[in-house]
């Protein structure tokens, strides 16, 4: 405390700051988190746009899976007198290669054999089986698995070998609707 005198010639006891020494390592500290601070925002943000970027390229070939699933398809029918393969499986007899049934951003490893439940324990794309060239081009032929990516889309092969993304809030509808065509084939309605 400091002394002062008032103008009626007493004295008076005035608090004063604590003085602070601002020179060493309080200063140090405080500039390494300021620098810390602006390298490592950026970083994360570029972080956050690499797994971005990533996601996108793994949908992208998640989509070129589907559409050389698609041609597949289409060459089987062609030498099968317009009959769709039952199954997946046999389109990996007739030879196409195992990793087009294998989403990249699953990290599924490849069968170890090409023996049925090895292969299907390994796919991570889903097949409607009963589907045929007298399906309307809509209609639902193959899908990804829903939770095979993290964004809110589906990729989808339809009969007409086309593939499209779809949000997944309508996925279940545009299935339902494949479903539905199947039912009344088999009854016989169409």
């Amino acid at each position: 405390m400091v002394e002062r005198s008032d103008e009626a010639g007493g004295a008076s006891a005035v608090p004063q700051a604590p003085q602070m020494n601002v020179t060493g390592w309080g200063v140090r500290l405080i500039l390494w988190m300021s620098l810390g601070f602006v390298i490592i925002s950026p970083v994360n943000m570029l972080a956050g746009r690499l797994r971005d970027e990533n996601e996108l390229r793994a949908r992208t070939v998640c989509a070129g899976n589907l559409h050389a699933i698609g041609k597949s398809v289409a060459l089987y029918a062609s030498e099968n007198e317009g009959s769709f393969p039952p199954d997946f499986y046999a389109l990996l007899q007739d030879g196409q290669p195992v990793d087009y049934f294998q989403c990249p951003s699953t990290g599924t490893p490849e069968p170890n054999t090409s023996e049925r439940v090895e292969f299907e324990a390994h796919c991570d794309y889903v097949y409607i089986g009963g589907v045929d060239s007298d399906a309307p081009g809509a209609t639902i032929l193959a899908f990804e698995l829903p939770l095979n990516h993290s964004q809110e889309y589906v990729s989808l092969l339809r009969a007409d070998f086309s593939v499209y993304n779809k949000g997944a809030p309508g996925f279940a509808t545009v299935i339902q609707k494949s479903n539905d065509y199947l039912s009344e084939k088999r009854r016989g309605q169409r």
